[in-house]
């Protein structure tokens, strides 16, 4: 029987410090590992972290920030961020979301 930990929160230390894009080099880099971790910080601090590191999720199109681009539903794992075999999705990277061209962007 398959252990549902609970997520792991990681927090985002000194908005003005290294923590920021450290973390957000982490989703970059390593997303399946770091599927099912949450963020406990300011929302504006860690977008401005994914922008500066040029980090875009696993999966998305464009880079968070980038003008013609939002936030769309994983078409692989339909929003859950799991596939059907419960391990965590790979086009999202757990998240069940990507960033996508719309509006012609």
């Amino acid at each position: 029987m398959k252990v549902q930990l609970p997520p792991l929160l990681i927090t985002q230390g000194d908005a003005a410090g290294i923590g920021p894009e450290i973390i957000a080099k982490a989703f970059r880099d390593s997303p399946l590992d770091m599927a099912g971790c949450v963020v406990v910080g300011d929302v504006a601090t860690m977008r401005r972290a994914s922008q500066l590191t040029a980090a875009p999720l696993a999966g998305d199109e464009a880079t968070p920030g980038t003008p013609g681009a939002g936030e769309d539903v994983c078409e692989a794992c339909s929003g859950s961020g799991k596939l059907s075999d419960g391990k965590p999705c790979p086009q999202c990277g757990g998240s069940g979301r990507v960033m996508r061209g719309i509006g012609g962007g």
